[in-house]
């Protein structure tokens, strides 16, 4: 009897003791190629795969880690507020780009769209009405705009010259909820709800302080994320839909990082100038755990379709994967404003070290089978197999690996060859042995697997009809490594009339 009382007296212990904290996640760090800039914001696909965008490229990740790159036509733009649209792509702004935003489909095929009135775009939501929304802060009248699924502009709500809408998200009310910067210290940050129809309620934080992200709680209120000014602590703050505001400390130095509804029902939150990331419940208790680089500067966060949480570190660029323990593990705190016990140290699974990746993936066999065709009716297919039929080819190539390749189709002119370039004739006089020159009609992406690939080429790039001539097409792989191929093959093809 004495035995058994023991037993259950150290039983109870031991429950006491796992109430009081709860346990730590594990966490998996995998590298982002390595020719990109630092990552900003993540998104699931419409494929269940994470699409980062960093400065200079787009990233597909798998669950598993391996990423693949896909390069913006400029190396230096920074690509922000990736979401997942509406027509299946994800759209991203672009940072210093004043009249377009881009979309990139799962395929990795990327498309710009322009709008009339010039603004610097942030952020994206995906509104209740089915439609796009976006934070526009800078590079002229700051506002938001309601995007169509196609991406044509529906709507622009002017916020006033004083403040400037930053991130955005789809929140209760059937409403759109915002973060509002101080445009001149004369004027606080604030939370905003706005209606579908462009109704405008804001919510002012003190003066002193900074909001710099926002993200919807399983209690079906707000959450912030807010940094004291100029460098004090950093704070969670929790406010109701009709405006009431509870704050809790989160950390004692100024973090201007990003906060998001993970996948156990807490909040998670960003801190980068700690290096760490916070637990936090909704009583506003608060656990905070070291990520395994030290001064990896953790930015974006997302939920991801696999339960765990993922996070974009910018030092270096890289992911890690965290996985949270099972709900119903509790968190320590009093809720009452101040953190609760500072979380155990993470348990962490190294990756296997691999020698990095310097060879670059080779592209042979490649051919247009028929060469000579007519014209497709259809847009030339995103993805799916090659079909014979009586128009159109399929462009033929074989990868050493796993690759992205971009297909450049470029339209045979004629040329005169002066001090050794072949280049446009003159409109007068005939200088130069005739040589043909080649201009470009269109490229497109396709994510490529090892072995032999054939891509449906219908002579339209999207629904623009290639002209009755003679063309080229050259290919470059680019690896998830981000090698691309040194010496890119070509093969010619003709298009004709029927």
């Amino acid at each position: 009897m004495r035995s058994l009382w023991a037993l259950c007296l150290s039983l109870i212990v031991v429950l006491a003791a796992a109430s009081g904290a709860a346990a730590a996640p594990s966490i998996v760090e995998f590298p982002l190629p390595a020719t990109g800039g630092s990552p900003t914001d993540l998104a699931t696909g419409g494929d269940g795969n994470l699409w980062v965008s960093r400065e200079g490229a787009i990233n597909r990740v798998t669950l598993g880690g391996f990423a693949t790159q896909f390069p913006l036509a400029d190396a230096n733009a920074l690509a922000q507020g990736i979401t997942a649209g509406p027509d299946g792509r994800l759209w991203f702004a672009e940072f210093l780009k004043f009249n377009e935003f881009g979309r990139i489909g799962l395929d990795g095929t990327f498309s710009m769209v322009p709008f009339a009135v010039q603004g610097q775009l942030q952020d994206f939501a995906l509104g209740p009405d089915g439609n796009m929304w976006a934070a526009v802060p800078f590079g002229g009248t700051p506002r938001v705009t309601k995007f169509s699924p196609s991406g044509v502009v529906l709507a622009d709500f002017n916020s006033g010259p004083e403040r400037l809408p930053r991130r955005i998200v789809s929140g209760p009310g059937g409403a759109l909820w915002l973060t509002e910067s101080r445009d001149t210290q004369k004027f606080p940050d604030r939370v905003a709800r706005i209606t579908t129809s462009g109704a405008l309620t804001e919510f002012i934080a003190p003066v002193s302080q900074f909001v710099n992200d926002i993200a919807v709680g399983p209690d079906g209120n707000l959450w912030t994320i807010e940094t004291v000014d100029p460098t004090g602590p950093t704070l969670a703050v929790r406010t109701t839909p009709a405006g009431t505001r509870a704050q809790f400390d989160l950390a004692p130095g100024s973090n201007f990082g990003k906060i998001v509804l993970g996948p156990d029902a807490n909040l998670w939150a960003t801190l980068p100038q700690a290096g760490e990331i916070a637990r936090i419940a909704t009583n506003g208790a608060v656990d905070r755990y070291p990520l395994p680089t030290a001064g990896s500067a953790p930015g974006g966060l997302l939920s991801g379709p696999d339960g765990n949480l993922w996070v974009a570190q910018t030092k270096p660029p890289q992911l890690a994967r965290v996985t949270p323990e099972p709900p119903g593990s509790g968190l320590g705190g009093d809720g009452a404003g101040t953190a609760g016990p500072t979380g155990a140290s993470p348990t962490t699974a190294a990756l296997p070290t691999t020698a990095a990746d310097l060879e670059a993936p080779t592209v042979s066999g490649l051919r247009a089978d028929p060469r000579t065709f007519v014209v497709g009716r259809a847009p030339t297919p995103a993805t799916g197999v090659a079909v014979r039929r009586k128009r159109a080819t399929t462009l033929r190539y074989t990868l050493s690996e796993t690759a992205t390749a971009a297909l450049r189709i470029e339209r045979a002119r004629a040329g005169r060859r002066i001090r050794g370039t072949c280049r446009r004739p003159a409109k007068t006089g005939r200088k130069g042995r005739r040589c043909t020159r080649y201009t470009l009609a269109g490229t497109l992406a396709r994510a490529s697997h090892a072995g032999a690939n054939a891509v449906p080429f219908s002579g339209r790039i999207g629904r623009r009809k290639l002209s009755v001539s003679r063309y080229r097409v050259t290919v470059t792989a680019t690896d998830g490594a981000g090698n691309a191929t040194a010496s890119p093959p070509s093969a010619r093809f003709r298009i004709v009339r029927r």
